[in-house]
């Protein structure tokens, strides 16, 4: 379990982005955060485990270049054993190899987007509103 805690998760990230480690809504009014306003949040960052990006740092275990030219043979060994599985009847499946199943359960970072604040900003604002406040 140590090899996961290596791995930062701003490590694919690229100049001039940004990981998205949290977001905090303020207000005047206290009564305002009495209700859920959350959900109407765009950008949500990746869970923690014990404060630590666990899923993200686990997702980029994998290199997503050299992935994708893995990608790239793994699909033609895996079209022809689907084609000898459609011949014979059977389904066709997917391979299960190990940087595919890092790259399922993990989470790709949330990169930090102005525009899905802005939107997230205007949405809360026109909840706000028709509340009444």
């Amino acid at each position: 379990m140590v090899f996961l805690f290596s791995c930062s998760p701003t490590k694919y990230i690229q100049e001039g982005e940004y990981f998205l480690k949290e977001y905090k809504i303020e207000t005047d009014n206290k009564e305002v955060l009495n209700f859920t306003i959350d959900s109407y949040v765009k950008q949500k960052p990746n869970k923690k485990i014990a404060g630590i990006f666990l899923y993200t740092r686990i997702y980029n275990l994998v290199d997503p270049v050299k992935e994708e030219k893995r990608e790239e043979k793994r699909q033609i060994v895996e079209d022809e054993m689907n084609r000898k599985r459609l011949a014979k009847g059977k389904e066709p499946r997917e391979k299960l190899y190990w940087t595919r199943w890092l790259r399922k359960i993990g989470e790709e970072p949330v990169i930090y987007s102005d525009l899905q604040t802005r939107n997230s900003s205007k949405q809360i604002t026109s909840l706000l509103n028709n509340k009444g406040y």
